[in-house]
């Protein structure tokens, strides 16, 4: 009994430990972005110089929202920036959660040739690295004629394969009776889908557009890519630019940054637990 209770203190420990980890850069770029101006020219002198800083450093003597009030109000192409991002990622999210949740459900529910080779091709393409695949994508954006434009990204972003191979984890344990009860009531496929497939599966739906957004919110590789013109980079490529060239205002743009994936995850918290568990227990 003490050595179970033991081991439990020590696994809480860590997890306490790891999450303050994780948490530490949120943190310090929260508690800068607070600083007055002549804080951070004093904190860019000490950095600059090499020599170390302590936590102390990081804590505001005084508190300022000069920060953002400059990327709100005096920088318009922030938020010019803001809407390219989003413009970029939410048509992927709905995409995926559409198109990923009826491939999935075809491999899971019907049967037909080569199904399984397939879905191991599916699987194949999930492990291979993004930036392997950059350069065929970006030929293929010159010969489609999407170079430069918005569709060079989210379309091979819709059709990721890992939102078919999460989706069917969930969707095969969907019992086969109450789909085959719905088409003795006359149902089509498609009608099955929309009206009983997708209730049952909308906590894990909900959970893998909460992974597909975090994931593209961050993305700087593809439109560095597949955009030409700096005037549609998403804000993700613009706040390392910000960073160096402008060092008061990072840290309040870097926050503001962080807000729509943190209310996601918030809203969606219960969704992305359990579909996580229930991805795990597969």
């Amino acid at each position: 009994m003490k050595q179970r209770n033991s081991i439990r203190v020590m696994i809480n420990c860590t997890g306490v430990i790891l999450a303050f980890a994780f948490a530490l850069p949120l943190l310090i770029t929260v508690l800068m972005s607070v600083m007055g101006k002549t804080e951070l020219d004093s904190l860019k002198q000490i950095l600059e110089s090499g020599k170390g800083i302590s936590l102390w450093h990081l804590i505001p003597k005084s508190f300022s929202l000069r920060q953002y009030f400059t990327v709100l109000i005096n920088r318009l192409d922030f938020l010019k920036m803001y809407w390219n991002s989003l413009g970029l990622v939410l048509p992927i999210v709905l995409g995926q959660m559409v198109v990923g949740t009826l491939t999935a459900y075809g491999f899971a529910k019907f049967r037909f040739r080569f199904r399984d080779p397939l879905f191991y091709l599916f699987m194949v393409a999930m492990l291979i690295p993004f930036q392997v695949t950059l350069v065929p994508n970006f030929i293929m954006a010159i010969r489609l004629g999407t170079y430069d434009h918005a569709a060079a990204i989210y379309l091979p972003g819709i059709f990721h394969a890992f939102a078919v191979f999460y989706m069917k984890q969930y969707l095969r344990e969907i019992p086969d009776e109450l789909i085959e009860a719905a088409r003795v009531d006359g149902a089509g496929e498609l009608r099955i889908f929309w009206q009983v497939v997708m209730p049952i599966a909308k906590p894990f739906v909900f959970s893998l557009a909460v992974l597909s957004f975090i994931d593209y919110w961050n993305m700087v590789e593809q439109p560095l890519i597949m955009l030409s013109d700096a005037s549609k980079f998403p804000l993700s490529m613009v706040l390392a630019t910000s960073a160096g060239k402008d060092f008061n205002i990072a840290f309040g743009a870097s926050v503001l940054y962080l807000i729509p994936a943190l209310l996601l995850y918030f809203a969606s918290r219960k969704d992305l637990e359990s579909g996580l568990k229930n991805l795990a227990m597969k």
